[in-house]
C-alpha cells in the first residue's frame, strides 16, 4: 500500500516499527512527520540507527506503545503487529487518526479479518480493501 500512496507532506505513525523500514520508506517518500513506536527497547533504538543510514535522522523513533501517541494525530497511520494488539490499539488508532487518513493494518490472518474489519467499524473507521499474500493480510481502513 505505502508504494502507492502519495505520502508527500503526511504525518504517518508507524507503530510497532521493529527495524524501522515501513517509516524509513514513508520518510523517504516524503511522509513528514514521521513517528516509529515499539515496545522493544533494541527497536527502537535500532530504528533511530537505520533511519540516520537511510538518511531520514529526523524520524523519532520512540520505546512505548498506544499511550505514546496520546494527544498526537496523523494522515496515516501502519501497525504490523498481531491481531489482539490491534484489536486493543484499535480506539487509539481511531482517536489519532485524522479525518481523510487512512489506517494500514497488517500482520494478521485471513480468519481474522472479519474481527478487524467489525472492531474497526465500531470506531468509525471504515473499510476500504485488503491485500493478502501466503494467508496474511494487510487490509486498508479510512476515516471520514
Amino acid at each position: 500500500y505505502l508504494l502507492d500512496m502519495d505520502l508527500n507532506g503526511k504525518a504517518l505513525l508507524d507503530m510497532g516499527s521493529g527495524t524501522g523500514v515501513l517509516a524509513i520508506l514513508a520518510a523517504r517518500r516524503g511522509a513528514r512527520p514521521v513517528l516509529a513506536v515499539d515496545i522493544d527497547p533494541w527497536s527502537a533504538e535500532n530504528c533511530r540507527e537505520n533511519a540516520a543510514r537511510n538518511g531520514v535522522p529526523e524520524i523519532e523513533a520512540v520505546l512505548g506503545d498506544v499511550r505514546a501517541i496520546r494527544g498526537r494525530d496523523f494522515d496515516c497511520i501502519l501497525a504490523n503487529i498481531n491481531k489482539n494488539i490491534l484489536l486493543e490499539d484499535l480506539p487509539g488508532y481511531a482517536t489519532s487518526l485524522r479525518e481523510g487518513g487512512e489506517l494500514l493494518l497488517s500482520g494478521f490472518y485471513r480468519a481474522d479479518l472479519p474481527d478487524i474489519r467489525e472492531a474497526a467499524s465500531r470506531h468509525g473507521l471504515e473499510f476500504k480493501d485488503f491485500r493478502e499474500r501466503e494467508n496474511w493480510v494487510a487490509a486498508r481502513f479510512g476515516k471520514s
